[in-house]
């Protein structure tokens, strides 16, 4: 059976920019995956601001606008600690924003820390 979203990664993914929402909705059809993350509210931010979940204040995360310009999606089910997930994941949504000309950057690629959850929309 093909993996799909349930209705939390959803409703989270319905909150993300049209090409988010594209390359996630192909990505389901390869990889089981789930969406912990689309829009965040100041609340939100600033607690994971404060607990080191984001380098990011409250306006200056991709996750702060509507539609949200990033998302956070872990392997299904997560183990946060498998990197080869997240990086066999990465694979294919690299692959899908190349296929529909989207640029992309991966958290996996930050230089100040390992976020393999994070995606964001580059302009």
């Amino acid at each position: 059976m093909m993996p799909k979203f349930g209705k939390t990664s959803q409703d989270r993914l319905s909150t993300c920019h049209p090409d988010l929402q594209l390359i996630c909705t192909e990505a389901i059809k390869l990889y089981d995956f789930s969406v912990i993350c689309g829009y965040r509210g100041e609340a939100a931010q600033n607690e994971a601001y404060v607990n080191g979940y984001s380098g990011a204040k409250w306006g200056e995360s991709y996750h702060n606008q509507i539609p949200s310009l990033a998302i956070d999606i872990v392997p299904y089910p997560s183990f946060w600690e498998n990197k080869y997930e997240f990086y066999r994941l990465s694979g294919i949504i690299m692959t899908l924003a190349d296929k529909h000309n989207i640029k992309i950057r991966w958290g996996g690629d930050f230089k100040e820390f390992f976020d393999g959850a994070h995606w964001e929309l580059l302009a």
